[in-house]
């Protein structure tokens, strides 16, 4: 189970990480801290706003958060948004970036869903890891789809899906999946 000083730094995370993480600050009473995994494990019981020490028991965690992203995706109509903290729609270097995304006005969201594969999970956490914060939500017709421009009041409606969040960790060096009470079912 995650600290009272851990939940306290979640929740100020989510408040301070812009539109998206008021909407998820909002839904605090579906988040079932108890459940909460953190990746890496070893980091469990780690002050979350300081970095991990250079140690072997720390590693594999980005690995272990896609397989449980992974595992997730399985579930019919179910998807992933990423926000994308450093940059906006129309930067320079946007027009780079493969990753499967969506827009709200100048924000980027990256997605993913059933059909991404290992790699584009992989490439997808890694390109949103730094200042994490994900939902997983199970969208079933209202899912966005790559490309779509959507407004939050749209971000917000697909919210009554919410599965879990995720924020990063530890300096984001690791990341905290929180699922939610009243939907989450383990397979």
């Amino acid at each position: 189970m995650l600290s009272h000083n851990q939940i306290t730094w979640l929740l100020e995370a989510l408040a301070g990480s812009g539109p998206l993480g008021k909407l998820l600050l909002a839904r605090k009473a579906l988040l079932d801290f108890s459940a909460a995994k953190v990746f890496p494990e070893a980091a469990r019981d780690w002050d979350f706003p300081c970095g991990l020490p250079a140690d072997e028991q720390f590693c594999g965690g980005w690995m272990a958060f896609a397989s449980e992203i992974k595992r997730n995706l399985k579930c019919d109509g179910v998807f992933c948004l990423f926000r994308e903290c450093d940059f906006k729609k129309n930067d320079p270097c946007m027009a780079l970036e493969q990753s499967a995304m969506v827009f709200a006005g100048d924000d980027i969201f990256y997605i993913i869903d059933g059909s991404s594969d290992d790699v584009q999970i992989a490439n997808t956490i890694k390109t949103a890891n730094r200042f994490m914060l994900m939902c997983l939500i199970s969208g079933g017709e209202s899912k966005f789809m790559k490309g779509d421009n959507v407004t939050y009041a749209q971000i917000e409606r697909i919210l009554g899906g919410l599965l879990a969040v995720a924020v990063g960790v530890c300096d984001d060096e690791g990341v905290c999946f929180i699922p939610c009470r009243s939907k989450w079912s383990e397979e």
